[in-house]
């Protein structure tokens, strides 16, 4: 597989965006005394003990909430961590070491991730950090989408862009990554969210498009370097992407279900995003499938059905810099504009 690591490197060009300060690609900040590197290898060592998860993870952080991971790990265990990531990371001179590390009790951590069941503790990042703070909205759905849902993708990431949000999505096939296409077409804001470490791309088609949002946008991953190259493919999928899902939905003020498929992390996606309080929408055209009973459930638990730009973007939290409404006809007119 291509290495996005390389591909960053080799055309990463420093320089401002519209509208933005100059990106930085490796930003490593000490905040209240608190060391990046150290507490990445305290990450990367609680993560190889035996039965490791999210959940076991987060419940040991929450029984003391002033700990950081290198609280939590032993000297020895924490320098056997950091001998790795010095032997398999930085000696790879075509990875930027170390990536940008956000743990909590820095200044810079973002406070809405705690609103996860499990909050995740740190995080890896390429790319400006400062877009976690902006207005944003998770755009997903499925990853086998029809013509139509292309066009409603495109329709939507277009309105919202036009409305000064940032686009956030995982960066798999379908809905994720046409709508960070369409947002780079458009010269919005992107935060990509993955299911595998910074340096893998996953499906490898994506590589073109990811290695673009980490040279001028910001790519996020919680996923722990050794013990994803340590266990099985499968392992991978199933610890990992619905954690995804969480972290994506936390980060953004709202999420935009475009079109699903009776077997999606959607589904997960839209949950997450209910328990953390956070506000969903459903494309109208999205309830065509009247075999998929989740969607009145979440209708009736608080989601909101939505037929048009305009109603979209009426109903979005509210923003602390509001640009001009789109003239907003039917998304369902993507219905007619594909024939």
């Amino acid at each position: 597989m291509a290495d996005p690591w390389r591909a960053a490197l080799e055309t990463y060009r420093p320089g401002p965006r519209a509208g933005s300060a100059p990106i930085k690609i490796r930003p490593s900040v000490e905040t209240a005394g608190i060391e990046p590197l150290v507490e990445m290898a305290a990450w990367e060592a609680l993560w190889a003990e035996p039965g490791a998860s999210v959940k076991t993870l987060a419940d040991r952080f929450r029984a003391d909430r002033t700990a950081r991971p290198s609280h939590l790990v032993s000297d020895a265990a924490r320098r056997q961590s950091l001998a790795w990531i010095r032997r398999t990371l930085r000696d790879d001179r075509t990875r930027p070491f170390p990536p940008g590390i956000c743990v909590h009790g820095q200044d810079d951590y973002p406070e809405k991730l705690r609103d996860a069941v499990h909050p995740v503790e740190l995080l890896y990042y390429l790319g400006d950090w400062s877009l976690v703070f902006s207005d944003s909205v998770a755009v997903v759905g499925a990853r086998r989408i029809s013509r139509n849902g292309r066009l409603r993708t495109r329709r939507v990431v277009q309105a919202l862009v036009e409305a000064g949000r940032t686009i956030v999505s995982g960066l798999s096939a379908g809905v994720d990554t046409i709508a960070h296409k369409v947002c780079l077409e458009q010269r919005g804001r992107v935060i990509g969210v993955i299911a595998t470490p910074l340096d893998e791309a996953c499906p490898p088609e994506i590589l073109t498009v990811q290695t673009r949002i980490v040279r001028d946008h910001l790519l996020i991953s919680q996923v722990p370097f050794r013990r994803y190259g340590e266990q099985l493919a499968r392992t991978n999928v199933r610890t990992f992407v619905p954690e995804r899902d969480v972290t994506m939905s936390a980060v953004s003020d709202a999420t935009i279900i475009v079109e699903v498929c009776d077997t999606s992390s959607t589904l997960h996606q839209a949950r997450t995003a209910l328990e953390q309080g956070r506000a969903l929408f459903i494309l109208g055209s999205c309830f065509e499938r009247t075999d998929l009973g989740w969607l009145a459930r979440f209708e009736q638990q608080g989601a909101v059905r939505v037929d048009t730009i305009n109603e979209l973007l009426d109903r979005l939290p509210a923003a602390r810099t509001r640009s001009a409404k789109v003239a907003g006809s039917a998304i369902r007119g993507a219905r007619s504009a594909a024939r």
